[in-house]
């Protein structure tokens, strides 16, 4: 044997013996580098569902049986999704570049980690690879690859019928939601020109959309949409990772479908968009007319009915409920005394934990309440509705002052010892005005709901009905120059306040409607740029934020 041919046997005998010694992937005698998973290029690799990091479960078997995370020592795992894409994320050591494959063709489009990759319906073959930065070669992917795994997903369908919404509300207007019915026919007044709609999905992963914009956790999946006089139809959207969706149709009738809907001027649109879901008198002995957004009602029953039993559900389980300031029991009710011949108004308020509340009103007249017999009130002070020309006495009607009951219709009336009773008195020394009950007592030191004008006024310790600026009970109110508490926005030379129904000074974010405002903590509406918990917002001359 010459010298030539032994060389050649022995360059022979060595490759042998090296592939026999060394892993294939470190050799690229011939050019390519083969991928196994022995490697530790790459530590750890998530398959996550659309436009998400919520990573699939992984299998290492394709009956989706034996769940797995990722180990160096499987190439091929298995996983199952309804999502029309995926995405890839790796950590993979310096100086290697992991890419995802969708075929295994040597010209494959290479996919980043994150990046998002659509799925056929059916079985889709991911390849992984890992290369060294620099031996990367588009022209051939599959050339060079120190790393190799395979991804087998299956994309099933979902049925429409399963994406579905958890829950609708509106802040107006009464539906009773089921998640199977699709289309709902909703009656509202012709005074409600614009309606919040809370759409919740039944997976915290599906797009929900109201009117065409889409809604999130974030903002409670609310959206504001305005009105026109007569039909609105309004649909909500919910979408799943795949694209399935289902549309929840709202019919809404500003003004109503019929004309059964309550008066408009009865709606309190004041108030915080917060309700009872129910209210009820006497176990529906007593009728009560009740609609949500009417705060107030005038209630006859007759003499012989001594107490009422008020039974207030909230529409959120999570709502506190008082009536005239005690909290109703277990079953949201809460009795309350009567007195023959008087009218009492009884105090019905529902609050939130963010603050928010709304104030119902019960004017319970109990029998019969005298009336002068002229009520020719010609000139009245609107300070204390004091009448200027009664010429009838003897008329009686209710105040409270929280839970008091005093008769106060008649004004100017004295009693037979001369003793004044139910009457605005205007003090000649101090020029203030101050009120006695029907038993001649002075209010002092309280809250004094006045019926005749549906108003509350506030009596200092003299005794003395207050003006402007109030604190009490680590809270401010405003009264203006005839004693009224305020609500709502107010402006003060100048300055914008806004008063809740309770009366009491709002502070922090204020939103109405689409229009969101922030009360500084004296009250003061914001305008102008403001950095409010380390972001900068810009407010416009109405006080509405505007990014």
């Amino acid at each position: 044997m010459n010298k030539r041919i032994r060389r050649i046997i022995a360059i022979v005998l060595a490759v042998s013996a090296f592939s026999t010694i060394e892993p294939t992937k470190y050799m690229n005698i011939t050019g390519i580098t083969k991928a196994y998973a022995s490697s530790t290029v790459i530590s750890d690799f998530q398959v996550n569902k659309a436009a998400t990091d919520n990573g699939l479960t992984l299998y290492e078997d394709e009956d989706y049986e034996n769940t797995t995370d990722f180990k160096s020592s499987i190439d091929t795992y298995y996983a199952k999704t309804s999502s029309s894409s995926v995405n890839l994320t790796f950590d993979t050591s310096s100086n290697y570049v992991t890419e995802v494959f969708k075929d295994d063709s040597k010209t494959g489009t290479p996919f980043d980690s994150g990046e998002e990759i659509s799925l056929d319906k059916g079985t889709n073959t991911l390849y992984v690879r890992t290369y060294k930065e620099s031996k990367f070669d588009k022209n051939n992917v599959k050339t060079n690859i120190v790393e190799e795994y395979k991804i087998v997903i299956e994309r099933k369908t979902s049925s429409t019928n399963d994406v579905q919404l958890s829950k609708i509300s509106l802040d107006y207007g009464d539906i009773s939601f089921s998640k199977t019915q699709t289309s709902y026919d909703v009656d509202v007044n012709s005074s409600v020109d614009e309606i919040e709609i809370t759409a919740k999905p039944s997976k915290k992963s599906y797009t929900v959309e109201i009117a065409g914009d889409e809604v999130t956790e974030d903002d409670d999946y609310q959206e504001s949409v305005d009105l026109r006089k007569g039909e609105n139809e309004i649909e909500i959207t919910v979408t799943d990772d795949d694209g399935n969706e289902n549309t929840y149709t709202l019919n809404i009738y500003r003004g109503g479908k019929s004309n059964t809907t309550t008066d408009d001027s009865d709606i309190d649109t004041t108030q915080d968009k917060i309700y009872l879901k129910d209210l009820e008198l006497n176990n529906g002995d007593v009728e009560l007319n009740y609609n949500k957004q009417v705060t107030k009602y005038n209630v006859n029953v007759d003499s012989s009915v001594s107490e009422l039993t008020i039974k207030a559900e909230p529409q959120d389980d999570n709502d506190t409920v008082k009536v005239n300031g005690g909290k109703v029991d277990s079953d949201y009710e809460k009795t309350v005394s009567l007195d023959d011949n008087s009218t009492k108004a009884i105090q019905v308020k529902v609050k939130n934990d963010d603050g928010e509340q709304r104030i119902y009103t019960l004017n319970v007249t109990r029998g019969t309440v005298s009336q002068n017999s002229t009520t020719n009130n010609t000139s009245t002070d609107t300070a204390n509705n004091t009448t200027t020309n009664n010429t009838s006495t003897n008329t009686t009607s209710n105040t409270t002052t929280n839970d008091i009951n005093t008769n106060n219709n008649s004004q100017n009336q004295t009693t037979s010892n001369n003793t004044v009773v139910s009457k605005w008195v205007k003090d000649t020394v101090s020029d203030k005005w101050k009120y006695y009950n029907d038993k001649g007592d002075q209010v002092k030191g309280n809250w004094f709901y006045y019926i005749n004008d549906n108003h509350w006024y506030y009596l200092d310790d003299d005794g003395y009905m207050k003006t402007g600026w109030l604190s009490k009970d680590s809270k401010w109110y405003y009264l203006d120059e005839n004693g009224v508490m305020q609500i709502g926005w107010v402006n003060l030379s100048g300055t914008w306040y806004y008063l809740n129904a309770d009366g009491s000074m709002r502070t922090g974010w204020l939103q109405e409607g689409t229009k969101k405002y922030y009360l500084n903590s004296n009250g003061a509406m914001q305008t102008g740029t403001a950095t409010i918990n380390g972001k900068s917002y810009t407010f416009d001359t109405t006080g509405s934020v505007s990014n």
